[in-house]
């Protein structure tokens, strides 16, 4: 058998687009095929030579190029995967059984139960089209509009705004608050308590040690105590 060219197309139609895809291929080869005083041989495409060989399976170089084509309301899009099995020169299986040669370039002498092929290339692509335009209406030209709220989140209010005080050209506000009067302790405004700055500490515990001054105090006293009536009965004595 000489050269082969092959081509299978199929498309459907499904709602999410139109799909098709195509598989085309060749098998060449140049030259003639020879199998003298050979058994059980097949060659495909052109340049093989099969003499005085059994059971042996000879093709030229082949190629392919798969392709996958899709068009959705997301845009067009397209994949491929050429791919060849190619050699130079033709296959050649003397005196050999049990031979294999696919894509030329294959020697095979004397041999039994040979697997032999060209090397194999592929160049696999995706391609994808433009995205339709987006429907509907457009937004119109112009700055957007404001809407007044007042302190409270997320709340509009139909008033007039809060006295505030901003630079200009400034994305940020200032509000200005009043100062403490002299003299007054300061308080800082902490979420779910106040606390005096100035207020005076009472030390309450012996530092580094945690003992209560309470109790050191008692114990002193009664040391003194007990010294001034020890003296006392010394006296006495």
């Amino acid at each position: 058998m000489g050269q082969l060219t092959l081509g299978a197309d199929a498309s459907a139609d499904t709602p999410l687009g139109d799909i098709a895809v195509s598989l085309p291929a060749a098998i060449g080869g140049s030259g003639g095929n020879t199998a003298t005083d050979s058994i059980g041989t097949v060659q495909i495409g052109g340049g093989n030579d099969a003499s005085g060989s059994a059971v042996t399976v000879q093709s030229g170089p082949v190629s392919t190029a798969p392709t996958l084509s899709a068009t959705t309301p997301a845009g067009s899009a397209s994949a491929t995967a050429p791919t060849g099995v190619a050699g130079s020169g033709g296959n050649s299986a003397t005196d050999s059984i049990g031979t294999v040669q696919i894509g030329g370039g294959s020697t095979a002498s004397g041999s039994t139960g040979t697997v032999q092929t060209a090397p194999v290339t592929t160049e696999p692509g995706v391609t994808l089209g433009g995205t339709p335009p987006a429907t509907g209406p457009t937004a119109s030209g112009g700055p957007p509009g404001t809407t007044p709220t007042s302190g409270v989140l997320g709340v509009a209010t139909g008033g007039p705004p809060a006295a505030t005080s901003a630079a200009a050209g400034a994305g940020t506000t200032v509000t200005r608050t009043p100062r403490t009067a002299a003299g007054q302790p300061r308080i800082s405004h902490t979420f779910g308590a106040n606390r005096e700055l100035n207020r005076p500490r009472v030390v309450t515990q012996l530092p580094f040690t945690g003992l209560a001054l309470s109790l050191l105090f008692l114990l002193g006293l009664m040391l003194l105590t007990s010294g001034v009536g020890v003296r006392s009965y010394a006296r006495a004595r």
